[in-house]
């Protein structure tokens, strides 16, 4: 994002029992059954936060913001950053550490 203050993000994570994050801000990488490489760490979202103080989106917060025509850029849990379009179950699956899922 361009016209963001100095000091903000526009990378989000997920908040939720089943999310990278956690509920109490991370989990072990033992716990990521689906794989680094399959589970999203942060996302590319519209708004913007304080660095400093960043906020996360619950993970059961519906994913319509995320869906017009332009591929997201997210982070893996691996680091690896991809940029696609993704359709709301995708992005459901890949929030998830230990779903059983993979990135397609």
């Amino acid at each position: 994002k361009t016209d963001q203050e100095t000091g903000e993000t526009n990378m989000l994570g997920f908040r939720g029992k089943s999310s990278a994050l956690g509920t109490g801000g991370g989990e072990g990488i033992s716990t990521f059954t689906d794989g680094l490489a399959n589970t999203l760490l942060l996302i590319e979202a519209e708004c913007t936060v304080p660095w400093t103080k960043p906020q996360d989106i619950p993970e059961d917060a519906g994913s319509a913001r995320f869906f017009d025509d332009h591929p997201l850029t997210f982070l893996m849990a691996d680091g690896s950053v991809r940029s696609k379009k993704l359709w709301p179950e995708e992005l459901s699956r890949l929030i998830s550490r230990n779903g059983g899922d993979e990135l397609k």
